[in-house]
């Protein structure tokens, strides 16, 4: 798995996203992997990008794509989250008041590009027609697809699974450890400093990150040590307004059931989960 592991490279319709975008820089993400082994990475906006699958095609004829799936109402609750911790934009605190931002914002469409940082989480979340695009230009026999309640319950299986997918042996391994919990900033101006440092401090964290990497391809991070995040306290939502949620992402649910063959009627009905991830590197 590459380091970082969300570089978002192929994302070149949505540049404000993109980590890297040297062509070497990005090989050299990978240069700690064995001879041999099979390569990916995490890129979280690949499935949205209209342009990242067709770039990774163009490179790697033969690569395989695994996506995750889960309930958009949830991902939405989990994306603004996501965003209010990341500090990347000024993003409303609030997710209804989040919501009704974007009402005037248009969906991607392809040869758009995005240039805000705020997510129009009506666009994003719709995982339904991104799967369907995914599956048009790659093909069902290199597309995986993993439900985010499948993770939560089964881990293991979905691990299993998973190397079958990517014709790899099971190693045998039962423990899986819960990352990216939900949090947010113990001290929030120190956070904002180091997560995007101002110029010339800017300069300094890439050559100390490339610094580290050299050394240890895969540093811990210091937020989940929790030296400078706390735990945050579960978003909840008016009963109306996830009804709102459901009305708007149920024909994106009723696709998702026909590509995935799975039945997600509970989708429609389950309370708002946060935001976590299995590591499975």
């Amino acid at each position: 798995m590459s380091y970082p592991k969300e570089p978002n490279y192929y994302a070149l319709d949505i540049p404000v996203r993109r980590r890297i975008r040297n062509v070497d820089e990005y090989r050299t993400l990978f240069s700690h992997a064995p001879k041999g082994a099979i390569c990916g990475e995490a890129s979280p906006w690949y499935l949205f990008s209209y342009q990242a699958v067709p770039a990774i095609l163009k490179d790697n004829p033969r690569a395989r794509f695994i996506a995750c799936l889960r309930n958009p109402v949830d991902m939405f609750v989990s994306l603004h989250g996501q965003e209010l911790f990341n500090q990347e934009a000024d993003e409303k605190p609030d997710p209804e008041e989040a919501w009704a931002r974007q009402a005037s914002l248009q969906p991607l469409r392809e040869g758009d590009k995005v240039t805000s940082l705020l997510p129009n989480y009506r666009d994003v979340c719709s995982l339904g027609r991104q799967a369907e695009r995914l599956l048009s230009r790659v093909g069902r026999e290199r597309t995986h697809f993993v439900l985010f309640d499948d993770i939560e319950k089964d881990p293991r299986s979905v691990y299993e699974a998973t190397l079958k997918f990517l014709g790899l042996e099971s190693d045998g391994r039962t423990d899986f450890v819960v990352h990216n919990r939900r949090k947010a900033h113990r001290f929030p101006a120190l956070s904002r400093f180091l997560m995007r440092p101002p110029p010339p401090f800017d300069r300094v964290k890439s050559v100390l990150i490339r610094a580290i990497l050299s050394v240890n391809p895969r540093p811990g991070n210091i937020y989940e040590l929790g030296l400078l995040s706390k735990s945050r306290p579960q978003a909840v939502l008016r009963p109306e307004f996830r009804n709102e949620l459901g009305a708007h992402f149920s024909d994106q649910i009723s696709l998702l059931e026909r590509l995935t063959g799975r039945d997600l009627s509970a989708w429609r009905a389950k309370p708002a989960v946060t935001s976590c991830s299995y590591n499975f590197s």
